[in-house]
């Protein structure tokens, strides 16, 4: 059992990202043939199949996990071993992949973004949207609600926002406005539940929908504070009760071979200069 070709371990790790056979290809700039080639060649060479095709996406066999967890710490200790080179080199500017919810993009970062480039002025940045889930998948570092559970993931707190119920009046009615089905365990969904009786009239997949939404309809909905400072006919629903305050933690995570990485800490220090600069306003 061994591994013939080197190469044909971006391949596995390009699946494990993506988590299925179409996404991978973008990944790696290629197609769908030439990866299953590559991987029908890997499982030769080890013995067993790398991936299981599931339900929820390509799922890696047992016997591959251990090779996907050596393949990405090797990744990723390259890239950080590179950046520190071209950050001593010269002009050349490093490449992040950053992956965060749609209300965090909006109303955080967005916001921190300056002409001069601050922390980013070495790093080529590209900021994905990313639903709530576990591992890093295709980016460099995310940002999410919580830290992780195992991995070999550094992760760090960098900051929080309230989420509250807001209105362009105090309604009159039951009907609100809320997030898509996959969200409803969350406490921004009971407490629309408590304080409405009901479920959603109206679902968006982002708080960023929601938002326009309420300003379009004028019925209320539960939103970040970042999001709702944006638009100046919302305001807080009155209520006395502390359930309708839910604050939401978000910490950053990232692999542990990257720690090293100029370029993916300056990213990081701008990540909680946004949280910051958000907190003090």
């Amino acid at each position: 059992m061994g591994v013939d070709n080197w190469d044909d371990l971006r391949f596995l790790l390009a699946v494990a990202k993506a988590g299925s056979m179409t996404g991978a290809p973008r990944l790696l700039g290629t197609n769908v043939a030439t990866v299953s080639r590559r991987l029908d060649r890997l499982a030769g060479s080890l013995g067993v199949e790398a991936f299981a095709r599931t339900p929820e996406g390509w799922r890696p066999s047992d016997a591959a996990l251990r090779l996907i967890d050596a393949a990405m710490a090797f990744e990723g200790r390259l890239a950080a071993e590179v950046n520190a080179l071209e950050g001593k080199r010269g002009p050349e500017r490093a490449r992040i992949r950053l992956g965060a919810l749609s209300s965090v993009i909006h109303g955080v970062l967005l916001p921190a973004l300056s002409p001069d480039g601050g922390r980013l002025s070495r790093v080529d940045l590209t900021v994905a949207y990313r639903a709530q889930g576990e591992g890093l998948g295709e980016h460099d570092l995310v940002i999410r609600l919580g830290p992780p559970e195992g991995g070999r993931l550094r992760t760090r707190k960098v900051g929080s926002t309230v989420v509250r119920l807001y209105g362009t009046t105090e309604p009159e009615g039951s009907d609100w406005i809320g997030l898509t089905d996959g969200y409803d365990d969350l406490p921004h969904h009971r407490m629309g539940l408590e304080r409405f009786g009901r479920p959603p009239v109206l679902r968006f997949q982002s708080f960023n929908a929601v938002r326009e939404a309420m300003l379009r309809t004028g019925l209320p909905a539960p939103l970040p504070e970042t999001l709702a400072r944006q638009s100046a006919p919302l305001r807080p629903l009155v209520s006395d009760r502390p359930e309708t305050v839910w604050v939401q933690e978000f910490w950053v995570a990232y692999h542990e071979s990257r720690r090293s990485d100029p370029a993916l800490q300056a990213v990081l220090g701008w990540i909680e200069d946004a949280f910051a600069a958000q907190a003090r306003r």
